[in-house]
Formats: structure tokens, sequence, C-alpha cells
């Protein structure tokens, strides 16, 4: 019997009235709807079918890491051994910027347009590793004056406390280098025109608050952050604000750091993508989302205590909103939030809404794409890419 790929997406259609699931489900054949047992009594859904040919079960988690974490669990329980990988396809909050727009190591600078590159809703990560944004010990501010600022915040250095996995995941990368190799011709598609608006008017915004032309700079369409460049932040918190922003950006780089010096990535398996130098906050994509460490979390757990053979993971993250408001300098000199700037778009939905929709089509389309290139290379008598060999958190 051939083993199946496990898809999870996490949300049925609450945040914007689409389900993250809609369009792969559009795609799939022989289809058919598991009712609720041992296998799936902690999903929200679970659909049985072929994807390009291929058997997939196509699964609806629930919001948030606990979710995730205790449906897959439970699917696991009884098919790990026929799983043959696991991909997450899901969306979540962008850097307006890679490496920022401004950085509380200069306050009195702000990244230039034309040696910035900005983001764009529908972009997406492609990664195989996740930070526990929650794995990290906060002090109480004693002031706050500008949004250029450090927040009082670090990963506390002691993940033994959780196990030696509390913190970071990191896995193999050999699945995402196969969906990043499929994806090299694959074209995203361009934004609608209403969602075109609405991006135009946040960098509008951030244009004449900062003094620099981003709106001049804009890309027309999406593209691909590997894992050498983004990574998600999980959390059960909707961050929203520069200093997290910064703050994403600084455990993105220490995990990707942290990926491409351990055993994993220097004996295990040689990731098809290198690090010329150290990634920082300036140079990294931040993704805020909700299950990433849940799922990882799962899988590693099983390996550690059942000693079970690793299965392939890969974490697909489309970007559906940003997670700064437009900056402005105020007069004093200090960095200022345009929240009500955003909020004059019919409520400040807008972004969400129709980024929302956005995100979960080019993410699927990675999917689908990633499926018709297999079933296209058997066709032509080559084999698709042997399986990882192990994964690491801390």
């Amino acid at each position: 019997e051939d083993k199946v790929s496990i898809i999870l997406t996490a949300d049925s259609g609450n945040m914007a009235g689409i389900s993250e699931s809609s369009i792969l489900i559009s795609h799939m054949e022989n289809i058919e709807v598991w009712g609720h047992d041992m296998r799936t009594q902690f999903c929200e859904q679970v659909v049985h079918g072929t994807l390009a040919g291929h058997p997939v079960l196509l699964v609806t988690t629930g919001i948030g890491h606990d979710r995730a974490g205790l449906c897959l669990r439970g699917l696991l329980s009884v098919y790990h051994k026929s799983t043959r990988e696991i991909l997450f396809i899901g969306t979540g909050g962008i850097s307006p910027a890679k490496g920022g727009i401004v950085n509380s190591d200069n306050c009195s600078a702000v990244s230039p347009a034309a040696e910035t590159e900005t983001t764009l809703i529908g972009d997406v990560c492609v990664s195989a590793m996740a930070a526990n944004w929650d794995c990290h010990q906060c002090s109480w501010p004693q002031r706050v004056e500008s949004a250029c600022g450090p927040l009082p915040c670090h990963m506390f250095g002691r993940a033994d406390l959780f196990g030696d996995w509390g913190c970071m995941y990191i896995t193999d990368a050999a699945l995402a280098d196969e969906v990043l190799e499929a994806s090299q011709t694959l074209d995203l598609p361009k934004p609608s025109a209403a969602l075109r608006e609405t991006i135009d008017h946040f960098w509008h915004g951030m244009s004449v608050g900062t003094g620099e032309p981003y709106s001049d700079h804009l890309r027309s369409n999406p593209r691909i952050f590997d894992y050498t460049e983004c990574a998600e932040a999980t959390s059960n918190t909707f961050w929203v604000g520069t200093p997290y922003d910064e703050l994403g950006r600084i455990y993105v780089a220490d995990i990707i750091n942290s990926a491409f010096h351990g055993d994993l990535y220097t004996k295990a398996y040689i990731p098809k993508r290198t690090l010329s130098s150290p990634r920082t906050k300036r140079d990294t994509v931040s993704f805020s989302a909700m299950e990433g460490a849940g799922w990882m979390e799962v899988i590693a757990l099983e390996e550690v205590y059942l000693h079970y053979d690793p299965i392939p993971a890969v974490n697909i993250r489309g970007a559906a909103d940003y997670v700064t408001p437009p900056l402005q300098r105020s007069k004093n000199g200090n960095w200022d939030e345009m929240s009500s700037y955003m909020e004059s778009l019919s409520g400040g939905d807008n972004l969400t809404v129709l980024g929302y929709g956005f995100a979960i089509e080019t993410t699927s389309q990675i999917v689908l794409n990633l499926f018709q290139h297999r079933s296209a290379l058997l066709m032509d008598g080559a084999s698709p890419r042997s399986n990882v060999r192990r994964r690491v958190g801390r």
C-alpha cells in the first residue's frame, strides 16, 4: 500500500469565511470524509483522497499549537508507519520588509527604500523549522516612548527545562528542498485589484510616514522565501507591533543559525541551500502564526520517547497581513505606529480578509504544484527524492 501524505491546515473558515483546505480539496479525487473516531478525535476534519494521483489525508486541525499537536498525535498513533510526510500549509502575519523598516540599534535611520526588499501579501515561507515565540523571558519595560525600541525579552537559554525541545524545532530540509525545487518555474498569481489597492494604501502610509519611497519599489507578484531567510515564530498570541516584529526576526535568525551550525545540517543531511554568513534581524523575515511549534513538537517527542523513525516535514506559510502598521516619525523624533491609518480601510478588515484568501491561494498552489511535479517525474521515469534522516528540537 502506498504511503500517505498528511497535509495539515488549521482554520475551517472562521477567520474570513474560507477554509485553508478549500482549494486543495477542490483538486482532490476519490474523496472520503472521515467521521470522528480514535484516529481523528482531536481534528476538526479529515478527508482521504488523491491529489494528482497521490494518496493524501487533508486535515483541518483547528487553530492554535495545542489543537495542531493533539490532532496530529491522534493521526500518527494509527498512521505513523504509513505516513510518507507531513506538510503544513497556513496563513500568518509577515514582517513588512526583509530586515524590517526600523531597528532599535539605530532608531535615527530607516531602511532605504531602494535597498530594502519589502514583502507582499501572498508571499510564502517554505521552512524546515519553527521557533516557539512563547519560550522567552520578558521583563516589564520601564517606559515606552517609541515604536522603535528593543523589547525586554530574550530566549532565556534554559531549554533543558523543557526537555531539550521546547524552544526551537529544526527538521531535515530535504522536503523543503523538494518543494522549493518544484516551485522554481512556478509563477504565483498577482493580488486582485481590491487587495492590491489595500496593499498600496499600506505602503503609501509607510512611505509618507518614513519619508522613504517604498511605494516605488513594490513587487507585482508574491515570491517564495526559503529556510535560509524565513521561519515561523509560533505563538497563540496575535502579536502586532514593530518591536514584536524585530524580536521575531531575532528568533528567526537564531534558529536558522542554530540549524546550519548543528549536526543535523552539517552531518546528517546537507541542505541544498547554504548560508554565506550568519543571519541577523536585518536580513530575515518573520512569520507570525500559531501552529508550527505544536505539530513539530509532536514529531520530536515521538522520536525521543517512542523511537519512531523520522517523518519528513515542511512548514509552508502564506502572508495574509502585515505584523506592523505603517510608521511615522513624530515631532520629537520618536516613531509612532499609524494604527488609525489601517482602520480607515473598511474597519481595518480589508487587508486581513482579502489577504487571508490570497495567502490560501498562493500556499495551495505551491502544494498542488509539488504533487503535479511528482506525477510528471514518475511519468518521465524519474524517481522523486528520498526521505529524510532525523529532526531535532531544543
